[in-house]
């Protein structure tokens, strides 16, 4: 089963969270620029 079948069909939240802890875990890295980082880290929380 596939996630979009999941939502396709309406599961419950409880059901999608299974799905997910069910699966594969994979480590993944995301650049961000200066100009990014630093308009992240003025605007308020």
């Amino acid at each position: 089963m596939e996630y979009s079948e999941l939502v396709t069909q309406d599961a419950s939240e409880a059901e999608i969270q299974r799905f997910l802890l069910d699966r594969e875990q994979i480590a993944f890295t995301v650049r961000i620029s200066k100009n990014l980082k630093r308009l992240l880290l003025m605007s308020p929380a």
